[in-house]
């Protein structure tokens, strides 16, 4: 069979499994999103709490988003108040959810400016992650919309990006089932403020290592 374009080692044909590859990605990812949301409407989506490392969390979302920041003149990086107990959470959720709010942050955000994953616990208050961006902001009247699923704000910069409008909606109900809150803070050009609330009883300081420990002397 002969190839329109060539031996089957051409750039083109290269570049068309790159495309197709990172297509189908972002469709099985808009696919899980859907499903997630689907069972979290029907009370369905399974908890798997473990003791989450919270430097551990923020430093794999940050590595990840990275290159897509950098691309667009981005500084994105993370600060942490002090020493940080582990928290019980569901990993891949509670991981999710920053992605989300950090994918948000650098979307919605003219080339250049910070985007800042802050954390920080104390025994009132609990746990708080704030993802901080300098952004085009949202109206204070647009912020409902932006959490109902396949919605975003009105906005000139809105209709340059892409998205199904699942990540915020996904976030806010992913939180409540950690007995936390979401929080948008923001105006019109200047910047947003997203804050996750998790209460202190969320908070570890030995408590699972030692339950697994009993555990293994049980057996």
């Amino acid at each position: 069979m002969q190839c329109i374009l060539g031996p089957v080692g051409n750039k083109q044909y290269q570049d068309y499994a790159t495309h197709i590859r990172q297509a189908g990605g972002h469709l099985l990812d808009v696919i899980n999103d859907i499903l997630d949301l689907a069972k979290i409407e029907s009370g369905q989506l399974q908890m798997n709490e473990q003791q989450v490392d919270v430097p551990q969390v923020v430093e794999a979302c940050v590595r990840l988003l990275k290159a897509r920041a950098l691309a667009k003149g981005i500084e994105l990086h993370a600060t942490m108040e002090g020493k940080l107990l582990p928290i019980r959470a569901d990993e891949r959720l509670l991981e999710q959810v920053l992605i989300n709010l950090v994918s948000n942050g650098i979307k919605f955000r003219p080339e250049g400016g910070t985007v800042v994953v802050k954390s920080s616990q104390s025994d009132a208050d609990g746990h708080t992650f704030e993802v901080v961006d300098t952004g085009v902001g949202i109206a204070n009247d647009d912020i409902p919309m932006t959490l109902e699923p396949f919605r975003q704000a009105d906005g000139a910069l809105n209709c340059r990006n892409e998205g199904t409008g699942l990540g915020l909606p996904l976030s806010k109900s992913y939180v409540p089932l950690h007995d936390g809150s979401l929080e948008l803070v923001s105006k019109p050009g200047s910047g947003t403020v997203a804050r996750v609330r998790l209460p202190a009883s969320r908070l570890l300081n030995g408590i699972m290592e030692n339950e697994a420990a009993q555990t293994r002397s049980a057996v």
